[in-house]
């Protein structure tokens, strides 16, 4: 059964279950791709030169990217005239033919390269450091810690293996510029997928064009360049996942397999991105309401038989460290296991945790639509309202089931409503609007066509909106990293000795050689030890035994003292009282102090 039968948008095909025949390759595709590439580099370059000044680094990256947009649309003329001096192409038709690589794919894989090229401004969001957000620090500790100290780490807390095998090396080869780097590809390969899975479901080039703009206008998207969590890897890998089931599920014989194959490994890999990917594992069950039962069935069974077998190794080491414990998820720390993240969101950070009713919950939620889309991304939901309505397949209830499925745990378990926490909806509500500007595009009429073209035109817009807001955001970001004290004080650190404090990660913003520690690496009973300071002969048995030489405090002081309290008077009858010990204590010597950061060196003062 064809994507138009489901969406009803066109005849059913003659020979369900078979793939339109594709035309053959010509050097218009190579024309129009690399126009395309071209494009979107010279803008990225002459963006970024304009937001580049005090940051050389900045410059240089920017100007090369615009030196390979030039060469590119150099190239894209001389191969464009040949093409058209040989087929005595007429001028009125050049336009045709370049656009010919999307309006006519000759593969339809070349619509996931579509979605990459018409992402490339996302390049202008790279920078060389971590723009002051925690999980991107908390996270690059990690994965320096188990380049260290070696895998032992992972399988105590099986996290998730991807960021170790795709970041990993990118910090080691390239630092934090690197691994930025990895982000940007990533957030343009979700745009790609968006792009492609768009194409399978619509047959067109303004459904996945329209798809992709209206995934940058949602205010969580393009962010996440900027970001090291591999949430966009995470989205991509989970949507080709359920994309590829349902493939799986409309053949027959060895295509059946290999899209079970690659459904399978697909969905594993979007665990490993990030524990969210968890979500998608469930998710192509509900295929169920797009074609009969039965056909349903044999494919999934394949499906879930090539997922457990990609999830063995995962499983095997589960049982091996843990038993059943924890067996499809990962191993919470104590931050989670006693419940310390939810004290501290409720009685620290003030948001909603399980203290609040699910009624209050869900009304809550409508008024917060503004903020966790953002305003560009009201545009989108708006499009993507109007396809359901316009839809007569079974496509539309799938996506229904979608929604609830992912509202659910979020409702349940009152998450506080950080937009990242939304991003799978983010997505689908990009594909589905692209449904619904390919459903206004092939309808009849000429109001619905202009309508459809409007449509595209203001998802431009609002997706150019939200990506200068947040470029601007961005290079604010940077320069305040670069003009902190964060490089000043790794500098210090110049023994090789750890470095202890309550936002110790902060460190990793700019440097990659510290050794961090704090809520992360020690034990409950050396955090608290360290934190309610018995003695200055306990803490230092505590840093010693840990190869810690130096203590960071952090401008914030609420966040050292006021945020511990919130578990460590329930839970221990005390509080934090490191900062007032450290000060007095002959033992550590203030070595370096800026805009409200101190750092002490373990040993008096000489």
């Amino acid at each position: 059964m064809r994507s138009k039968e489901l969406l009803g948008t066109h005849e059913p095909p003659a020979h369900p279950g078979r793939v339109a025949a594709s035309r053959s390759l010509s050097i218009w595709d190579s024309v129009g791709i690399t126009a395309l590439f071209s494009a979107g580099a010279i803008v990225s370059g002459l963006v970024g030169l304009r937001l580049a000044r005090g940051d050389p680094g900045y410059g240089r990256e920017m100007f090369a990217v615009l030196s390979i947009g030039l060469i590119g649309a150099a190239v894209a003329v001389w191969l464009g005239a040949r093409a058209a001096n040989r087929e005595r192409l007429p001028l009125r038709r050049l336009p045709g033919s370049l656009v010919l690589p999307w309006v006519h794919p000759a593969r339809d894989g070349v619509m996931f390269l579509f979605g990459f090229l018409v992402s490339i401004p996302l390049l202008t969001l790279h920078t060389s450091v971590i723009l002051g957000d925690a999980d991107s620090a908390k996270l690059l500790a990690t994965i320096l810690y188990v380049q260290r100290e070696g895998p032992g780490y992972l399988i105590q807390s099986q996290e998730n293996l991807l960021p170790h095998l795709i970041l990993g090396p990118a910090v080691a080869l390239g630092g934090i510029a690197a691994a930025k780097a990895v982000a940007v590809l990533s957030l343009q390969a979700l745009c790609g997928v968006v792009s492609y899975i768009a194409w399978k479901l619509t047959r067109s080039a303004a459904g996945a064009v329209a798809a992709v703009l209206a995934l940058l206008s949602f205010r969580s998207i393009p962010e996440r360049a900027t970001l090291l969590p591999m949430y966009a890897a995470m989205l991509a890998l989970g949507f080709l996942g359920v994309y590829f089931s349902w493939e799986a599920t409309r053949f027959e014989g060895r295509r059946r397999w290999l899209f079970a194959v690659l459904s399978g490994l697909s969905l594993y890999l979007s665990t490993e991105a990030h524990a969210l990917g968890l979500v998608f594992l469930a998710v192509p069950l509900f295929l169920v309401v797009t074609m009969p039962i039965r056909k349903v069935v044999h494919g999934l069974s394949m499906v879930y038989l090539a997922l457990a077998a990609f999830y063995l190794p995962r499983a095997l080491l589960n049982l091996a460290d843990g038993g059943l414990s924890h067996f499809l998820t990962y191993r919470d720390d104590y931050w989670v296991s006693k419940g310390y993240v939810s004290l501290i969101q409720k009685d620290f950070w003030i948001l909603p945790t399980s203290s609040f009713s699910i009624s209050r919950y869900v009304a809550d939620l409508p008024r917060r639509i503004p903020a966790l889309a953002g305003k560009p991304g009201l545009v989108p939901l708006v499009v993507a309202v109007v396809a359901f309505p316009l839809a007569r397949g079974r496509l539309r209830w799938f996506a229904v089931l979608c929604l609830g499925y992912f509202m659910a745990p979020l409702v349940l378990r009152r998450a506080p409503f950080y937009p990242r926490y939304y991003t799978p909806l983010a997505v689908g509500a990009a594909m589905c609007a692209g449904a619904g500007v390919s459903l206004l595009a092939t309808r009849r009429g000429a109001f619905l066509k202009l309508l459809a073209a409007a449509s595209v035109a203001l998802l431009l817009l609002t997706a150019s909106f939200n990506g200068a807001a947040t470029l601007r955001a961005t290079r604010s970001q940077q320069m305040a990293i670069l003009r902190g004290p964060f490089r000043a004080l790794a500098a210090r650190i110049d023994d090789g000795k750890g470095v202890i404090g309550a936002r110790s990660t902060y460190l990793l913003f700019a440097s990659t050689h510290v050794r961090t520690f704090g809520g992360q690496f020690l034990s409950e009973r050396d955090y608290v030890t360290y934190l309610t300071w018995p003695s200055d002969q306990a803490v230092i048995g505590v840093l010693q035994k840990n190869d810690i030489g130096w203590v960071v405090v952090n401008p914030k002081r609420r966040l050292e003292t006021t945020y511990h309290d919130t578990w460590l008077v329930p839970t221990y009858g005390k509080r934090a009282r490191h900062l007032e010990a450290l000060r007095f204590s002959p033992s550590f010597c203030p070595v370096f102090e800026e805009a409200g950061y101190i750092l002490y060196r373990l040993g008096p003062c000489k």
